[in-house]
């Protein structure tokens, strides 16, 4: 049945002018536009102005007797923490190693734009795990934090693409903004967490 008035709480609309590159109808989701602009409006920046380096790893040969360097797949990034217990390992040398002072996003799949603080250093990541490295430690860890807030939740819900099985790109990372503070407020919303 066609109904002639539509139902707001499912339907909108969007000026042409406001298309932005993207085609799926999430992207423009006025409940998620109007958080992220009331993000963008305050003291924010993109992500894009503190990266310095992002990488995937490679889809490595694994093995669970505990030989080689330990392997952190999707599974593995847990919202704010890491938790490599459940790892494999591997001994293939082509393997990429995340920084410890990294957040680690995972790529692909049901927990996609999970995002954990590397506190652990040397491990290797699978392909669909990026590790994104910033020259300030304490702004990577606040990063974590705010990301894994219901805020922070909009800006990687907005940027994930939606397909047959969602994804996050490199560029969907560089995208997202982050609501900034002084390097004494970060450390304390940190703390604050981290003591929770």
């Amino acid at each position: 049945m066609l109904l002639l008035t539509p139902n707001n709480s499912k339907n909108f609309l969007i000026n042409c002018s406001d298309i932005d590159g993207r085609f799926d109808a999430e992207y423009y989701n006025p409940s998620l536009v109007s958080k992220i602009k009331l993000i963008k409006e305050a003291n924010s920046i993109k992500l894009s102005t503190k990266i310095k380096k992002l990488q995937t790893g490679f889809n490595s040969e694994q093995n669970i007797e505990g030989k080689g360097i330990k392997f952190a797949r999707t599974q593995n990034v847990r919202p704010l923490k890491l938790d490599l217990k459940s790892a494999a390992y591997t001994n293939d040398l082509l393997v990429r190693i995340p920084k410890k002072g990294s957040i680690i996003f995972t790529r692909i799949g049901v927990n996609v734009g999970d995002v954990a603080y590397n506190d652990l250093g040397n491990f290797a990541i699978s392909d669909n795990v990026i590790a994104v490295e910033f020259d300030d430690e304490i702004f990577a860890e606040y990063c974590c934090v705010f990301l894994n807030t219901e805020i922070g939740q909009s800006f990687i819900e907005r940027e994930k693409r939606d397909t047959a099985r969602a994804i996050i790109s490199y560029q969907n990372i560089r995208n997202i903004f982050v609501f900034i503070f002084d390097r004494s407020k970060q450390k304390e919303v940190i703390r604050k967490i981290n003591s929770a």
